[in-house]
């Protein structure tokens, strides 16, 4: 009977190969996840880390590149709706918006299909992920998000004219007066406590 490999020590060899600089973080509320976080010695034009995660059922490896850019609280929710349009053309992984800290990071994950793994199939992952996690055009994504903020602007502007004025979209008190006592879309909303 086969165990399952330990994913992270492989990471540590591979980055001790390197001479890469590395830290173990452990992460939650008792500390049940231990990951190695490190600065990619080569430069990726935009500065971030990289933080490899293990993951036991399924056994996979997580590697997620968070970006050193913090998000202002006021465009999160923008963001987060950028994000799902970006992630809808990524060809795999996934950009990440952390709704506390305010960081954006890419996650990509490899999940190990077979218990007989080699080491030089866990090295070569490992390389496959830190070359395409960091391979992201900083430029194409700051293109994107000017086109999507000003298809926002034509949504919002529609918006406040089928309202009859401009008010906060993001206020659900606001949204609630439009629909339901301006534009009575139901003639007896039903009221909850909040």
């Amino acid at each position: 009977m086969s165990t399952k490999p330990n994913l992270l020590a492989h990471v540590r060899q591979h980055l001790i190969s390197r001479g890469e600089d590395y830290q173990w973080v452990t992460m939650g509320p008792g500390s049940e996840k231990i990951g190695l976080a490190y600065l990619p010695i080569d430069t990726t034009g935009m500065p971030c880390t990289f933080m490899f995660t293990e993951l036991h059922e399924p056994c996979s490896l997580v590697f997620d590149v968070h970006f050193a850019t913090k998000v202002n609280k006021e465009d999160m929710q923008e963001l987060s709706m950028l994000l799902l349009t970006i992630n809808a053309n990524l060809p795999e992984g996934q950009l990440l918006l952390d709704m506390e800290g305010g960081y954006v990071y890419y996650r990509l994950k490899y999940v190990v299909t077979k218990p007989d793994i080699t080491d030089e199939e866990i090295r070569n992952q490992i390389a496959y992920m830190e070359r395409n996690g960091a391979r992201i055009d900083a430029n194409a994504l700051h293109e994107t998000s000017v086109q999507l903020g000003k298809r926002l602007d034509e949504i919002e502007e529609e918006i406040f004219a089928q309202a009859g004025g401009a008010f906060n979209i993001a206020s659900p008190k606001q949204v609630g007066d439009i629909l339901f006592g301006k534009l009575k879309i139901v003639d007896k909303p039903k009221k909850t406590k909040t």
